[in-house]
C-alpha cells in the first residue's frame, strides 16, 4: 500500500491539574527505566503542530474535511493554519496486557480481539506488548508479526497483582525508541492499580511530556463486587486517554470489545494534523491553551466530536 509520509514535530507539552486518585505506596527503588530526553514535548521552532480526530457521536470518523473547516486558537486568539494535511503515516503501536489476576476472567475474549485488530496492520507499521502482572515485562520487542504476539500473551498464565502505573510508564518509554512519525499506546486494563513502584502523578507527568496518543479498552464490570475499584479504574483510564485526546472505551463483551479496537482503528488512521506559527514572545514559559473549531461544515457541530491536546508549554527564552 503505498501511502504519502508526513512527520510530526514533537512540540507540545501538556500541563493539567491531576484528579486526586488513591495510590499505591512507593518505594525508593523504582523500575530502571531509561528516559529519552530528546522526545520531550515542548514549543520548537516557533511552530505548534497538534494532531486532531474528528469523530461522530457513533465513534465514526468523519472524512473529507479540508483546512477550512477548522480554526484554532491560542489562548483565546484566532491562529492562522499554516500546514494542513491528512495523511495515513507509519504508526508505531505499543500494547499494554493487564496480565493480573483481577483480568483472568476476561483474558481470552481480550486475546482473540485483540489478534483481529493486529491482523488489521499495515507493513510499514511495528507494534510491541507489555504484560502487566505483579511487575511489568517486555513481552514483545518491535515486530510487524501479529502470531508472535498472540502466542507470547497466550502461553502467560494469569496471576498476581497489578503494576499498571509501572507498566504504562514501561511502554512509554519504549515507544520513545520508534522511528515511526506516530505513536500510539493502547492500554487494555480494568484500570485497577495495587502494586506499582510509581506513583499515579509519576506516571501523568509522563503522559504529558510524550509525543503519544493513548487509548485504553476497559474491561471492568461497575455492578461487580468491588464496584468502587471498577469505578476508579474508570477514572484513571479516562483521564490518561484525555490528556492525549485519546479515548478509553468500556466494554461488555467480545462484541463490544471488538468495536472498540475498530474504533480505535479508524481513528488513528484518520487523524487531521494542524500547524500554527508562533511570535518569539511566546517563549514565555507559561501554559497556553488551544482550542480547535468546526466551521463551515454541513454537519451540525453537536453532532461531531473534537479531540485535539489541550494546549502547550512554552518553553522559557534564555
Amino acid at each position: 500500500m503505498k501511502r504519502r509520509h508526513f512527520f510530526i514535530i514533537p512540540i507540545l507539552t501538556i500541563m493539567t491539574s491531576a484528579l486526586v486518585f488513591t495510590q499505591t505506596p512507593q518505594s525508593k527503588a523504582k523500575p530502571e527505566l531509561v528516559t529519552a530526553k530528546d522526545d520531550v514535548m515542548s514549543l520548537s521552532a516557533n511552530v505548534v503542530s497538534v494532531p486532531v480526530s474528528i469523530v461522530d457521536r457513533e465513534g465514526r470518523f468523519a472524512s473529507q474535511l479540508e483546512k477550512d473547516n477548522f480554526e484554532i486558537y491560542d489562548d483565546g486568539v484566532k491562529q492562522k493554519i499554516e500546514m494542513f494535511s491528512q495523511e495515513d503515516a507509519p504508526l508505531a503501536i505499543g500494547i499494554v496486557y493487564d496480565l493480573s489476576g483481577s483480568m483472568q476472567s476476561q483474558r481470552e475474549r481480550a486475546l482473540a480481539t485483540l489478534g483481529k485488530f493486529l491482523e488489521s496492520i499495515h507493513d510499514e507499521d511495528e507494534f510491541f506488548t507489555v504484560g502487566i502482572s505483579s511487575k511489568p515485562s517486555l513481552l514483545n520487542d518491535f515486530t510487524s508479526d501479529p502470531k508472535s504476539i498472540q502466542g507470547n500473551v497466550a502461553f502467560i498464565q494469569s496471576r498476581g497483582r497489578t503494576a499498571l502505573f509501572d507498566g504504562v510508564y514501561l511502554a512509554l518509554e519504549k515507544i520513545r525508541q520508534s522511528k515511526c512519525p506516530r505513536r500510539i499506546l493502547i492500554v487494555i486494563s480494568d484500570g485497577q492499580d495495587n502494586n506499582s513502584r510509581y506513583a499515579y502523578r509519576d506516571l501523568r507527568n509522563l503522559v504529558q511530556e510524550t509525543d503519544v496518543q493513548l487509548y485504553a479498552v476497559g474491561l471492568s464490570n461497575i455492578w461487580g463486587f468491588n464496584s468502587e475499584q471498577m469505578l476508579q479504574g474508570r477514572r484513571i483510564l479516562r483521564d490518561l486517554t484525555s490528556l492525549t485526546a485519546g479515548e478509553a472505551i468500556f466494554t461488555r463483551d467480545e462484541t463490544e470489545m471488538a468495536s472498540a479496537f475498530d474504533r480505535i482503528n479508524a481513528t488513528m488512521r484518520g487523524q487531521y494534523n494542524l500547524s500554527f506559527a508562533v511570535a518569539a514572545t511566546a517563549h514565555d514559559g507559561r501554559w497556553h491553551k488551544i482550542k480547535v473549531r468546526l466551521v463551515n461544515t454541513d454537519v451540525r457541530a453537536k453532532d461531531l466530536v473534537v479531540r485535539a491536546r489541550p494546549g502547550y508549554l512554552a518553553v522559557k527564552s534564555d
